[in-house]
């Protein structure tokens, strides 16, 4: 049974996605500012404030990948799961058909010198694999269902390097993507899409492949 539901329906596609987009990019605001407020201090406060800080980044990264898959293949999970690496891998799947998405996004990634060293494909993948239950482990701090420890919740400078940058890029294409989603044929054409280019554009934006 399929993971994922289709959202064909234009109005309905249309507030998902604002939505999804709001709460993208008001979790990463949150998280900053989370991150502000710990500073440097080592004390407890400031540690678990940190900790909070990379659970709303988490959260972040989750809702823009889940709008993209929305935006672009008109597909979005039946339930939450929280698990980043599966979203990824779903994107990855779709994105083989010569669309490039992962390979775009990691090229806007690298030309952001100011915010992160180069990475690659294969340490984006790894990143996020790594992470791919640290949504519930940092929620709880480390407490699950059964009242137990469920594990380490911790990560690197690097890993938050890579995950912050990764939430940013992904928020800026995503919000290009919903205003060509709301553009007529003639603010697309002034956007340099003609002929061609101008009919493939709109078969992705309204796209119902699943």
């Amino acid at each position: 049974m399929s993971k994922y539901k289709k959202i064909t329906d234009p109005n309905e596609r249309k507030d998902v996605a604002w939505l999804t987009m709001m709460a993208a990019e008001a979790h990463l605001i949150a998280s900053d500012s989370c991150l502000s407020t710990a500073g440097s201090s080592a004390d407890t406060h400031s540690f678990f404030l940190r900790i909070v800080s990379f659970e709303l980044l988490l959260v972040s990264v989750e809702q823009s990948l889940r709008l993209l898959l929305l935006l672009r293949f008109s597909i979005f999970p039946k339930n939450s799961g929280h698990n980043l690496f599966d979203l990824y891998q779903k994107l990855a799947e779709k994105d083989a058909d010569n669309e490039w998405i992962i390979e775009g996004i990691i090229a806007v990634m690298n030309a952001r010198k100011n915010i992160i060293s180069p990475t690659s494909e294969e340490e984006l993948a790894a990143c996020l694999k790594e992470h791919c239950s640290s949504y519930s482990n940092t929620k709880y701090f480390q407490v699950n269902r059964e009242g137990k420890l469920s594990g380490n919740f911790g990560h690197s400078v690097r890993e938050r390097e890579i995950l912050h940058c990764f939430a940013l890029v992904l928020i800026d294409l995503n919000k290009s993507w919903l205003i060509m989603l709301d553009s007529t044929d003639e603010q697309l054409r002034m956007k340099g899409f003609t002929g061609e280019k101008l009919e493939v554009l709109k078969k992705r934006l309204h796209s119902s492949d699943a």
